[in-house]
Order: C-alpha cells, then sequence, then structure tokens
C-alpha cells in the first residue's frame, strides 16, 4: 500500500523530520511504499504558489507545499498520523481529506 505519512512540522526543532523518516522506515520495512512529504517537491504543482509565508529555503508558501501534499494523497491508499498531528494545521487539513475519501487511517503498530 502507498501510505501517506501526516504530522506536524511548524514549531518542532528540525520540522520534525526525524519523526518522519522513522515512521517511513517502519512503513518501508512492513512492506508499504510510504509519502513522505519531506520528500514531495512542491513544484510539482501548477499554478502558482500561494498561502501564506515562506516555510522553506526555497521561499515555498504554505498553500503551496499544502497543495503539492494534497495531490500526493489523492493517490495513496491510506495514511498514518504522527503524534501531535491534531494541533497541525496541515496534519488536521490531510486528516481530514483522507477521511473524507475513505481512506483508511493507519495506526503505529
Amino acid at each position: 500500500m502507498r501510505v501517506y505519512i501526516a504530522g506536524p512540522m511548524a514549531g518542532i526543532p528540525g520540522g520534525n523530520k526525524e519523526a518522519f523518516a522513522a515512521r517511513a522506515e517502519e512503513l518501508r520495512q512492513a512492506g508499504h511504499e510510504p509519502v513522505n512529504p519531506w520528500d514531495i517537491d512542491p513544484e510539482q504543482h501548477e499554478g502558482p504558489c500561494l498561502g501564506g509565508i515562506p516555510t522553506n529555503e526555497n521561499d515555498h508558501l504554505y498553500g503551496c507545499n499544502l497543495r503539492a501534499d494534497i495531490m500526493q494523497l489523492m493517490f495513496c491508499d491510506a495514511i498514518t498520523l504522527l503524534p501531535g498531528w491534531e494541533n497541525s494545521k496541515g496534519a488536521s487539513t490531510e486528516e481530514h481529506v483522507a477521511r473524507s475519501i475513505g481512506l483508511p487511517i493507519m495506526r503505529k503498530e
């Protein structure tokens, strides 16, 4: 299964990259294909880069990153949620979209 990883980034040292990478490795070991938002290129979507303040070294905006992430989420078979996801605007949006389209939520084993 292709599994999207959702979780908090903002306000966490290093953007919580370690937790995303660790969950991706767990999913890989379980035979799944992880989709880590840290690996998604925000320039893959068409249209302007909209939505707030720059969020990374390439000066992409929050909305630009979220659009690219949601595009990838739409091609996943499930979503997994990192601790603290419910306090993250982006992860909460991703969870809502996943639930709305009927994706199963994978819990950490």
